[in-house]
């Protein structure tokens, strides 16, 4: 009893250098957390498209599940790559602008859809009568995946894998415009 009495004396005189090292020690901690975990997330965010990066060949799968490689440089027209989800509300509202894009392109670009997810995607482009090449799971060489930071998100790629062009979100009527002065055509705007 007296050894614990002892103890507990101790502390109590040392309660203020306890408190400092506790205090330090939680600092310490959230520290190490911030700087080892914005390293992790900085690896998994996805990548911010911007005019002239390089896009690698990319792998991922078609709507029937078999694996293909989207090589920019296997057609000599540029690629206009509409990336997107079933689930947004955006995506869904600009369908009309895509198949219009699409039909009015079709000979100087080609179209292609990458969908981030695969939940209801066979039912998405039946229902809006997608009439271009779309795919899923697509990641870049090292296996990660392909995403955007938000959708519907469109970006251009030459054959040489570089990106020309790049347009976030739905087309309003300030990107209506601007996609319409560079490809010379005429869009429907949001349902």
């Amino acid at each position: 009893m007296g050894f614990m009495r002892r103890v507990v004396s101790f502390m109590w005189q040392c309660r203020d250098s306890w408190f400092v090292l506790v205090v330090l020690g939680v600092s310490l901690s959230f520290n190490l957390y911030f700087v080892l975990g914005s390293r992790l997330f900085t690896q998994a965010t996805p990548p911010d498209f911007v005019t002239g990066a390089n896009v690698p060949i990319l792998r991922g799968e078609d709507l029937k599940g078999a694996q293909v490689e989207i090589n920019w440089g296997s057609d000599a027209r540029p690629t206009i790559v509409y990336i997107f989800s079933p689930s947004c509300v955006w995506c869904t509202r600009n369908i009309p602008n895509i198949r219009a894009l699409d039909q009015s392109q079709s000979g100087a670009y080609r179209l292609i859809g990458i969908s981030l997810s695969r939940d209801g995607l066979n039912k998405y482009v039946t229902d809006n009568s997608l009439q271009f090449p779309v795919y899923t799971n697509v990641r870049d060489p090292n296996g990660r995946p392909f995403a955007a930071k938000s959708t519907p998100e469109t970006i251009t790629v030459s054959p040489a894998g570089k990106i020309t062009d790049v347009w976030r979100g739905a087309y309003d009527s300030r990107l209506q415009k601007r996609i319409e002065s560079k490809w010379g055509v005429h869009l429907p705007g949001l349902t």
